[in-house]
C-alpha cells in the first residue's frame, strides 16, 4: 500500500537501492491463519472488527476459503490522499491486467485509479456534516464514509469495507477516539462503500477524520487495507 510506505524506504529507493528497498517492504508484511486474523487486527490498529465480516467470522456461509491473512505491520498515515493500496498482484500477470485503472462508477470516481501491481485500493473520503429535520427543529450530524475498489479479471473473489469516524474532542483529555463504527459491506465485485455516522451538538470547530478498513480475498489469501483521510474542523452547526 502506499500510504504504508515510510520516508526512508523511499530515500533508499532514490539512492538506487532497490533490494534493500523491496526487502524493508517485505520485513513489514504479517501473515497470519484466518483464525487468528481478527486479534491480529486489534492488535495492529486498536479497534474492533465489526460484527459481520468475514475477517471477524470466516465460518460464516457467505464467506469465501481462506488459508491465510495479510497484514501490513503499521496503521495508515493521516492524509496521505494515495489511498491505501493492497492485494499485490503476481508479475507473471500481464501487464495490461498489473497496471490497468480500474473502471469509473459513482463509488470511485474515473480521477482515481488502482496503483500499478496492486488489485486492490480503500479509501477513507473526507468527513462532512448533514442536517436532519425532526420534532426538535434541525438536527446535525458529521458522516464519513471508507470505499474498498478492486479490479475486475484479476482473480478477486470477495471484498468488504468498514468505516471509523474519529473525533479529536478539545480538552477532553482523550485525544483521538473513533466515535461512530459502520457495518460492514460486501460484494464480490468491484466497488464496494459505507458510510459511519455521529451526532453532533458542540461550540467551535472540532477534528474529524474518516479511517476506512477494507478485506479482500484473492486466490484463497485475505488482504487488509486502510486508509486515512485528510483531518476536518467542522462546527455542529454553524456559528454554535
Amino acid at each position: 500500500m502506499r500510504s504504508y510506505v515510510p520516508a526512508i524506504l523511499c530515500a533508499f529507493i532514490g539512492m538506487g537501492l532497490m533490494a534493500a528497498g523491496a526487502s524493508a517492504r517485505e520485513s513489514r508484511e504479517i501473515r497470519v491463519p484466518i483464525a487468528e486474523a481478527a486479534s491480529t487486527f486489534v492488535s495492529i490498529f486498536g479497534t474492533p472488527v465489526p460484527q459481520g465480516s468475514c475477517l471477524a467470522s470466516p465460518a460464516q456461509e457467505s464467506c469465501p476459503s481462506v488459508n491465510e491473512v495479510v497484514f501490513e505491520t503499521g496503521p495508515p498515515e493521516p492524509a496521505s490522499h494515495d489511498g491505501g493500496d493492497f492485494v499485490p498482484l503476481p508479475e507473471s500477470l500481464p501487464p495490461s491486467k498489473r497496471s490497468l485503472q480500474g473502471r469509473a462508477t459513482t463509488v470511485r470516481p474515473a480521477t482515481h485509479g488502482i496503483a500499478p501491481g496492486y488489485a486492490c485500493a480503500t479509501i477513507g473520503r473526507d468527513p462532512y456534516r448533514v442536517s436532519y429535520s425532526s420534532s426538535q427543529g434541525i438536527d446535525y450530524a458529521m458522516r464519513g464514509k471508507g470505499e474498498n475498489s478492486c479490479r475486475f479479471g484479476v482473480g478477486v473473489t470477495y471484498m468488504e469495507v468498514w468505516t471509523e469516524l474519529w473525533r479529536d474532542a478539545p480538552n477532553d483529555g482523550q485525544g483521538w477516539v473513533v466515535v461512530a463504527t459502520s457495518g460492514v459491506a460486501s460484494t464480490s465485485c468491484c466497488d464496494v462503500a459505507i458510510e459511519a455516522e455521529k451526532n453532533c451538538n458542540h461550540p467551535g470547530e472540532w477534528p474529524y477524520r474518516t479511517r476506512a478498513h477494507a478485506y479482500s480475498v484473492r486466490n484463497g489469501i485475505g488482504y487488509v487495507g486502510s486508509d486515512d483521510s485528510s483531518v476536518v474542523y467542522r462546527s455542529c452547526p454553524d456559528n454554535y
